[in-house]
Order: C-alpha cells, then structure tokens, then sequence
C-alpha cells in the first residue's frame, strides 16, 4: 500500500515552481502560458524513504515528477531504472488507463509534485509542446529497452 505523504519541508512559491517546471527537459520547450497551466494543476507531496509511490499491476490516478530525492523503478523484482530529480513517472496509466507497469519505491527521502488525471489531460490539451516532448520521452524509453533487449511488441 501507498504510504501517505510526509509533512516535512515548504510548500515551493509560485515563481520557484515555475523556475522548477522549466528546467525539467519535459517542460523546456513549453511556453510561459503552458508552463503556469502544468503549475495549476501540481500537488507538493513528500514521502519517507521505503514509501512505495506506485505498484505494479495496481491502477493509477497520479503521475510523479521528481523534484529531490531518488527512486527504484521495479519490473518483476527487477530493478530497470533509478529516477531523480526531474524525471517523470507514472503518465502512462494515466494516459492509457491501464494498471501500472513497475512499482516506484523512495530510496532516500522523496519530493514530488503529483498531477491527477484530469489536471494531466488538460495539461496535454493545451500545451502542443508538452505533448511532442512527452512523446519523445516515451519513445526514448521503448529505444531504451530496445538496446537492452527487453520487452518486443509483436
């Protein structure tokens, strides 16, 4: 089970969440306008390290992106990825509606900001960048697991 967020730390202001979202390689093509709809609809959370944020198999509501900290990405019991600041994870059963694909464990003390569902969808309707840059981001992870043989679409 998702363990509730830990309370430590300042909410970040406005200006320094902006300045954050534009230095995410996601966000960086994205206009002032596009930038302050994805600072809308964000949620600071905190987690502990050993907080699972997401679960393989279980269905997701939220997509993380990572501010401090770092996390293991699990497939099976098998470490695929270390995550840190900047990265994003947890979009793709937001965008497919599908159960999750990997379970996200904190190895050290987490910051995140979460975006719900709905908020991620208007993010994508409004901001044409974000969508082109997101999909370069997904198709970097297929090329990915490509070079290391992992799993093939028929």
């Amino acid at each position: 089970m998702t363990a509730r967020p830990k309370g430590a730390g300042a909410p970040l202001a406005a200006p320094a969440l902006r300045a954050l979202l534009r230095e995410v390689p996601l966000f960086s093509g994205c206009s002032t306008r596009e930038i302050g709809r994805v600072a809308a609809v964000v949620s600071e959370a905190r987690f502990p390290s050993g907080t699972v944020l997401t679960r393989e198999g279980r269905a997701g509501s939220l997509a993380f992106l990572m501010v401090e900290g770092s996390v293991a990405v699990t497939t099976a019991g098998l470490v695929i990825a270390t995550l840190g600041p900047g990265d994003l994870f947890g979009e793709l059963s937001l965008i497919d509606g599908r159960p999750r694909s990997a379970t996200v464990q904190a190895v050290s003390d987490v910051h995140v900001l979460e975006i719900d569902g709905p908020g991620f969808r208007r993010i994508l309707r409004g901001a044409p960048e974000l969508v082109r840059s997101l999909l370069g981001t997904l198709a970097g992870r297929i090329r990915a697991m490509d070079l290391e043989g992992g799993p093939r679409q028929p």
